[in-house]
């Protein structure tokens, strides 16, 4: 009985040394985050990382030096990233931002083989981002990226047009409209595609992408007339 009471003592003292490292590592990651506020990076760096060693489980750890790593252009953005997917698999900002990771990763390398590899990895994390939110704009955003660039147009096509309507003012809304413009264009459905966006310009005036791309795509047809219209209600729309 002795041993036994000896035993769940340990026990009980090592869940609290867990407790009190874990609230030491929550700690950590707020400084860090103050110490960003006021631009010392360094300072930030060095609290993130107490952060992680304190407690290996903190995914906010991983993630908050994710995102330095990411403003910094450090090598280590990809490993914290994961570890801080693997450790807090509904964090969607973790997921979006690795997912955008391999995502600008495939735009900027030439090699056949990476390119490949980066769109498989992009697969599971935008389906596992779906299963967290199944609206997901982010999401559904990704997805439409990765048919258009597999050359499944039709699915882009589906899934732009999902994730506009699910955030239809988001930031970047207006490239996924281009984008989609130009997925329609792919699948041959010129009219479509015309009618979708001088509809999106009209309702969202300030959308340059899709001004662009409309215009662009009147001079490809040698349609100067129509072209020369667009660049002139982008002009009055945007005080250009």
């Amino acid at each position: 009985r002795l041993r036994n009471h000896c035993v769940a003592c340990l026990i009980l003292l090592a869940c609290a040394a867990c407790g009190s490292s874990h609230r030491k590592s929550v700690k950590a990651v707020d400084s860090g985050n103050e110490f960003v506020k006021q631009a010392k990076y360094d300072d930030a760096t060095r609290m993130y990382q107490r952060a992680v060693e304190l407690d290996p489980r903190n995914g906010q750890a991983y993630y908050q030096l994710a995102l330095l790593d990411w403003n910094l252009g450090r090598r280590s953005l990809e490993g914290n990233l994961r570890r801080a997917v693997e450790l807090e698999p509904s964090n969607m900002d973790a997921l979006t931002k690795l997912s955008e990771l391999y995502l600008l990763s495939y735009r900027y390398d030439s090699d056949p083989t990476r390119r490949k590899t980066y769109l498989e990895q992009m697969q599971p994390l935008t389906a596992q981002m779906l299963q967290v939110q199944p609206r997901s704009y982010q999401g559904l955003r990704i997805q439409a990226y990765i048919a258009f660039l597999t050359g499944d147009y039709a699915t882009a096509d589906r899934l732009f047009d999902a994730a506009l309507r699910a955030e239809p003012k988001s930031a970047n809304a207006a490239e996924v409209a281009s984008d989609r413009f130009s997925a329609m264009l792919h699948e041959c459905l010129t009219p479509a595609a015309e009618t979708f966006a001088e509809s999106y310009i009209r309702q969202y005036p300030s959308a340059k992408p899709v001004y662009d791309g409309l215009e662009k795509h009147y001079w490809d047809v040698r349609r100067p007339d129509l072209a020369v219209a667009v660049l002139r209600k982008k002009a009055t729309a945007n005080g250009d």
